[in-house]
């Protein structure tokens, strides 16, 4: 089954692996040298919810996984996590599908369009992988794949709905995943195993060059061949 976000309550119980464990199923997305760095530093879930910036800038934690950890002690404290209610987990066995716990936090930097990172990494802008599919380009059991040196991102279009919105099929750390995606934004994500909302976003380029259409085992083009099509005919 899907885990529940924790409680302040739940985390102050918890030792050392207990938390890094708990952590973990909670929130899918957080940064594995995270983990690492809270099991070397012994930290238990009443270290865990004190945790300074100063505490893990002074023990050498890089700055990407202490964002991590300082948002997560937040929302812990909040009771507020990030939610995605169009996320679904998948159990091993298949057996049921639920609404799951991600930290998938905004991608948009201030929610503007014009902001100097958003024109240097957006290409293409609007709903992409909406209007391809509208398009007839993506289509029910095709694959996009993202590679890159080690990382490897295969997503498969299990279902289109009425408003042309394509439902990807994909696994992290060995759970099954399936979400709705009309921008290539929220799904760059995946692909590129970042939070970092400015990193994701200036690296759209490299994710809509590199991603792969496959039909039947069979490279179709890239995400860059079929955003030219597209700007063509707009």
């Amino acid at each position: 089954m899907a885990s529940q976000f924790p409680s302040v309550e739940e985390i102050k119980t918890l030792n050392t692996p207990s938390l890094v464990q708990r952590l973990k199923e909670a929130v899918p997305y957080i940064d594995e040298c995270a983990l690492v760095f809270l099991e070397k530093e012994r930290v238990s879930g009443r270290h865990f919810l004190g945790l300074t910036r100063y505490d893990l800038d002074s023990r050498g934690l890089e700055l990407g996984p202490t964002k991590d950890v300082l948002q997560i002690i937040d929302e812990i404290k909040s009771g507020q996590p990030e939610v995605l209610s169009n996320v679904k987990y998948t159990s091993g066995t298949d057996s049921e599908v639920e609404n799951m716990t991600t930290r998938m936090d905004s991608l948009a930097v201030g929610d503007n369009a014009d902001s100097p990172s958003r024109k240097a990494g957006r290409q293409p802008s609007g709903k992409l992988l909406r209007k391809l599919c509208e398009k007839n380009k993506i289509q029910v059991d095709d694959t996009l794949r993202f590679k890159e040196g080690k990382l490897l991102f295969d997503g498969k279009v299990v279902e289109i709905d009425e408003n042309w919105e394509p439902l990807f099929s994909f696994t992290y750390k060995e759970q099954e995943y399936k979400q709705k995606f009309s921008e290539l934004e929220p799904l760059a994500k995946w692909m590129l195993k970042s939070k970092d909302p400015e990193r994701v976003i200036s690296r759209l380029r490299d994710v809509y060059n590199k991603t792969k259409l496959i039909r039947a085992e069979e490279v179709i083009g890239s995400l860059r061949d079929f955003v030219d099509e597209l700007e063509n005919v707009a």
